[in-house]
């Protein structure tokens, strides 16, 4: 846990001490635009544009997507959430991101719905200081050997709900990686045999995660998987071990729940993993996480349910999954103001005043 520690505090730093200008993004129709306020449908790229390395843009909710994304600088850039808790159901909606420059090394990306990918890497050079919370994203991609990426965190986010083809979704081999950590997500499977949901090596940290799987012994939480350290992570429908290579990894205090198949749920001791403290064919206890290939926000809750056996069996008594360790998972993701609910009368007598009733969220 030092590491993620020391990783967020390098993150942090990487976003203080520098002068920010907020720009704001906006592609709801007669939105109006303004001093860094930008409309239509290339809000977004506009706002990028205009801004400058350190800047901030917040992505206002909209039901219309503002499009693939490139992000040639240090941003900052927010959306309204993973699953906010507000009046009205729209979202940050973009259908991919392209973090490639090494310029763009400090680049935090939050609150935004990925459609399709986000991307790192396509430029030579070396892309650090990275964080990635808080989005529903279908796939994240490493995709450049020219490209090494390192002091990286992908956490609180839902990653591949809904995608049912053979890509992994989290694929960080395709070039030199380091200090990187996967912490407290909801990931779901691919629905292929022979294929994985992570692929990465070199002492990657994979923990208090939700591997959720559709409880078919031939599908696999990784991939091409060796010398990883993993932790207080939950296996749902999924079997806890590699497609491809798998070799020298460390699993710590992890429980795993393949409903029902023969010898799916077990932890490898061979090629070099070890298996310490780990719970096997045991029933997690969620309060309401179906085997399926999607998620359903108003009835999903990765809560652990009063008897679970992995409450308090995470490293150092911390429970398992994604509400433990040093940074729970927060179901709404919001990191910007927002408006929950704004009520006042349809009829108000003429000289009267208007009495609003407003709940925020702050953060």
């Amino acid at each position: 846990m030092k590491k993620l520690k020391l990783i967020t505090l390098i993150l942090i730093s990487a976003h203080m001490g520098i002068a920010q200008t907020i720009y704001t993004a906006d592609n709801n129709p007669g939105a109006v635009g303004g001093a860094n306020t930008f409309t239509g449908a290339t809000a977004l790229t506009d706002a990028i544009a205009a801004a400058s390395a350190g800047d901030i843009i917040h992505v206002t909710r909209s039901s219309t997507n503002y499009g693939a994304t490139t992000v040639d600088k240090q941003l900052t850039i927010y959306g309204i959430g993973l699953n906010p808790d507000t009046d009205g159901g729209e979202l940050s909606i973009v259908s991919t991101v392209v973090i490639a420059d090494p310029i763009a090394s400090g680049t935090r990306i939050s609150g935004l719905n990925i459609t399709n990918q986000l991307t790192l890497g396509g430029t030579a050079g070396s892309l650090t200081n990275i964080l990635i919370e808080n989005n529903r994203v279908i796939r994240i991609q490493h995709a450049s050997a020219t490209t090494s990426i390192s002091n990286m965190i992908i956490r609180n986010n839902v990653i591949g709900s809904g995608l049912t083809t053979v890509e992994e979704k989290i694929d960080l081999l395709a070039g030199a990686i380091s200090n990187i950590i996967i912490a407290n997500n909801v990931i779901y499977t691919v629905n292929s045999t022979g294929h994985g949901c992570v692929k990465t090596s070199n002492g990657t940290s994979i923990e208090n995660n939700l591997f959720i799987g559709i409880s078919n012994p031939s599908v696999f939480a990784f991939e091409n998987f060796d010398g990883n350290s993993v932790k207080n992570n939950i296996f749902h429908g999924l079997r806890p071990a590699a497609n491809g290579t798998f070799t020298n990894n460390t699993f710590e205090n992890n429980l795993s729940f393949a409903t029902g198949n023969a010898g799916s749920d077990s932890f490898s001791t061979l090629n070099g993993n070890v298996s310490t403290n780990n719970i096997a064919a045991q029933n997690p206890l969620f309060i309401n996480v179906p085997i399926s290939l999607a998620i359903d926000f108003s009835t999903f809750d990765p809560n652990l349910d009063t008897g679970s056996p992995a409450i308090g069996t995470g490293e150092g008594g911390t429970d398992m999954g994604v509400f433990g360790g040093t940074s729970p998972m927060d179901i709404e993701g919001t990191l910007i103001p927002t408006i929950q609910s704004l009520t006042f009368p349809t009829i108000v007598v003429q000289g009267d005043d208007l009495p609003v009733q407003i709940k925020v969220k702050g953060n």
